[in-house]
């Protein structure tokens, strides 16, 4: 396990009123873990990211945002704000949610991109066409496969 190399995306899904246990209890072995600097902490409760950067402000955190925030705000660029006001170091949107414009703001905001969960194979190309950093998906195989069939075909 010590050679792993990929990113480890944590979310952390707390109810109502244990948000502080909850961060207490994952710090915990994060705190010990050899892989600490890959992992990125992640939640929809927002009030997580700052006890994660307090109990351990050397592990990235991200913002979670699904469609329903729309609900509540005006304009997409809105989530990057909301995002740094919390203090998180990047953001992982729903991919309906993802525009070149939103890309564009949380890289000026040196916030990169996560989109889930994107299943479809044209969400590869998408991505790197619009910046985003990361794509998390229920088929890694399947976009793995693509990817490789269409490097065949180009060449």
């Amino acid at each position: 396990m010590k050679d792993f190399k990929g990113l480890i995306y944590i979310e952390l899904k707390p109810t109502d009123g244990n948000v502080p246990e909850l961060v207490r209890a994952v710090c915990e072995v994060i705190l010990v873990s050899p892989l600490r600097p890959q992992m990125i902490v992640k939640s929809f409760r927002l009030a997580a990211i700052p006890a994660i950067r307090c109990q351990l402000p050397d592990v990235t955190t991200a913002a979670l945002f699904s469609p329903d925030i729309m609900t509540f705000l005006k304009r997409r660029k809105h989530i990057v704000a909301i995002a740094r006001e919390f203090g998180a170091d990047q953001i992982s949107l729903h991919r309906t949610l993802v525009t070149r414009r939103l890309v564009s703001l949380a890289a000026d905001a040196v916030m990169p991109v996560t989109i889930w969960t994107a299943d479809d194979p044209k969400w590869v190309s998408r991505c790197q066409r619009l910046g985003v950093g990361a794509l998390i998906t229920n088929d890694p195989a399947g976009l793995i496969a693509v990817k490789k069939v269409r490097r065949t075909l180009i060449r």
